[in-house]
């Protein structure tokens, strides 16, 4: 080839330099919907991965207002008895037991499901306990008052404050609910205990004293409690985990705190997930779809591959007749070749 035809350069010449082949249409595109494909599958698991722990957190944050809100309900629940007329009359003025027995230990047990309960004198003294709705010696209780001390001394605190009651209009409270309530481990058991302090409603009996007797009750955290709890926050196998004791695998959890806002045990469930539930919910339709899109891309990969093998196919045969034009067109600036054909 001289010099004149060397700047005329072939595209075929530079596909056969090159080496291109049927790969070379396939693979990129291959490639590119792998990875469009990957990151669609990654981008997903991280998304929803990101949500299911948005939704915990959620949880958690519910589940311990909850908790708080549900250990205010359990101290409620007593005053009905304690904050009454006739009971600063029967627990104050003058005990009564057979009242105490009637009105504290089996009412409270039987209608509102406390497991203890027990009276205090003016003086923090016991002098009236409960279990299961059966009276028992107070003695036996005595251990409960240092357990409940930080409440007693709350409750003795507002009571203080307070002052002396002072009559108010007919059919007017005249006084307004003392307590002190926390969550408590007794006996390796998690319990509510509240201290209520015995005071009139309407002002027909007044306390002797500046300081009146209290009732204290405990409301076991077992697993008929904690399953009521769980209806209402929509919390999935919510159990208590010991203090000392990790929480299991798969789950989250709360602490539950004393009155001193130390950890004595774990609130624990199995989170809800709902960004996996929404996944396995669409997870047919989607598996269609990518059904589609494959046999799509599977479809234009083919044609691609068609349209690639015969344009290599039509350029191997345009190689022979350009392998010929070139020869031709030396021969059109060779004069040895015209000479040759002067004299044929």
């Amino acid at each position: 080839m001289n010099a004149m035809t060397s700047i005329f350069v072939s595209p075929r010449d530079d596909y056969k330099d090159h080496g291109v082949t049927e790969a070379d249409f396939f693979w990129p595109l291959a490639i590119i919907a792998g990875l469009l494909l990957l990151v669609c599958t990654m981008g997903t698991h991280f998304t929803v991965r990101a949500f299911n722990s948005s939704s915990a957190v959620r949880e958690q944050i519910l589940a311990a207002n909850g908790i708080k809100q549900r250990v205010d309900e359990v101290a409620q629940m007593v005053v009905p008895q304690v904050m009454w007329d006739d009971a600063v009359l029967r627990l104050d003025n003058s005990f009564d037991q057979a009242w105490a027995a009637n009105n504290i230990g089996g009412f409270l047990h039987q209608i509102d499901k406390f497991d203890e309960s027990y009276i205090v004198d003016s003086n923090d003294w016991p002098i009236f306990a409960s279990k299961g709705g059966v009276v028992t010696e107070p003695a036996v209780f005595r251990s409960r008052i240092v357990e409940a001390a930080p409440l007693l001394v709350v409750v003795r605190a507002l009571e203080r404050v307070r002052g002396p009651i002072k009559l108010g209009k007919d059919g007017a409270l005249v006084a307004r609910p003392i307590q002190s309530s926390a969550l408590k481990m007794i006996d390796g058991k998690l319990v509510i205990v509240t201290a209520t302090l015995v005071q009139p409603d309407f002002g027909k009996s007044l306390p002797r004293g500046a300081r009146a007797p209290t009732v204290i009750t405990t409301m076991p955290v077992n697993q008929p409690f904690l399953d009521v709890f769980a209806r209402r926050y929509m919390l999935d196998r919510l159990h208590v985990v010991a203090q000392e004791s990790a929480i299991p695998d798969g789950e989250v959890g709360i602490p539950a705190r004393d009155e001193h806002r130390r950890t004595i045990a774990w609130f624990a469930w199995k989170p809800l997930d709902p960004g996996y539930v929404m996944l396995r919910s669409i997870l047919g339709p989607v598996l269609i779809i990518a059904v589609l899109f494959a046999i799509l891309a599977f479809s234009q990969l083919h044609k691609i591959h068609v349209a690639a093998r015969k344009l290599l196919d039509h350029e191997n045969r345009d190689d022979i007749d350009f392998a010929a034009y070139e020869r031709h067109f030396d021969n059109a600036f060779d004069p040895s070749f015209h000479r040759q054909e002067a004299y044929r």
